[in-house]
Parts: C-alpha cells; sequence; structure tokens
C-alpha cells in the first residue's frame, strides 16, 4: 500500500502487503486526519505486521478517521489488536452483500453511528437493507460479530 495526501487528507492506495511504503513523515499537521481507504484493496501477514507498526507510532500525533474501510481491514480489526488505534474511529467502512437470486456479491457503504451503532453494548442496525441494496439483497457476514470493530 502507498501513502498520498490530497485536499489535506491521507490516501490509502493498493494492497498492504511486503511492498508497502507507509511513510511516518506524511506531510500533515498533527491532529485529526482523514485516512481514506476506498483505494485499498488486500491484507496479507507481512502488511499486519507492518501496519501496526506503523500505526501505533502515528497515533502518537494523529487521531486517524477512517474513511471507506474495506473489508480486508474490517476483519483484521477485529482480529488484530492494535490494527486500530484507541484514539481512532471509523467514519465509513462497507460490508458485503449477497444477492442469492441473481448470485451477485457487492459492497455496501455504510456510516458508523448512522446505519450501525453500539447503543449499550449491543449493535444496533439501524438500516433497511432492502431500502438501501434492493430487493433480494442481505447481508454476508455470520451474524454481527463482523461489527466488534465499533465497539474498539
Amino acid at each position: 500500500m502507498n501513502l498520498e495526501v490530497v485536499n489535506g487528507e491521507l490516501h490509502g492506495i493498493g494492497s498492504l502487503d511486503e511492498d508497502s511504503t507507509l511513510d511516518p513523515n506524511i506531510g500533515l499537521e498533527p491532529g485529526a486526519v482523514v485516512f481514506d481507504l476506498a483505494k485499498a484493496s488486500s491484507v496479507n501477514s507481512i502488511g499486519i505486521r507492518t501496519w501496526v507498526t506503523w500505526v501505533s507510532e502515528m497515533s502518537k500525533k494523529y487521531q486517524f478517521v477512517f474513511r471507506h474501510v474495506p473489508q480486508a481491514f474490517i476483519l483484521q480489526m477485529n482480529m488484530v489488536n492494535g490494527f486500530l488505534p484507541d484514539n481512532a474511529r471509523i467514519e465509513s467502512f462497507y460490508v458485503p452483500v449477497f444477492n442469492e437470486e441473481t448470485d451477485e456479491e457487492r459492497d455496501l457503504l455504510l456510516k458508523s453511528g448512522y446505519d450501525v451503532a453500539v447503543e449499550n453494548g449491543e449493535t444496533i442496525i439501524k438500516f433497511d437493507l432492502e431500502e438501501r441494496a434492493g430487493a433480494g439483497w442481505e447481508l454476508d457476514i455470520i451474524g454481527l460479530d463482523y461489527f466488534q470493530f465499533l465497539k474498539k
């Protein structure tokens, strides 16, 4: 994965793997920084290690607001301690959906707190899937475990 600063926002592009270039000198002032992952794709074990080291150091100066977080990153946030910094928050993320009738898969963009929220420790789905995705679509996740990252 490579990093680019565009209009004052940090963008992660490509695969988080052994070829990732995560430079600690991102050229932004310390504080809250939007980190857009719309163009980030996959994650492998070397990338995880690289990311956890980098994000741990960066979270000392920055409070990342993650936007357009893909499923590959959500899964790691749920499983790997330190993948999501304590001072970060998720603004928006993708959840996989599936249509059995058409055998189609796609990702649906959701907003934290608006579409899915945690209230009194419980995950609450606040959107109507049929209204958002159309008839025949269902969440392609097992239970509500996919949303564990919202409780961190």
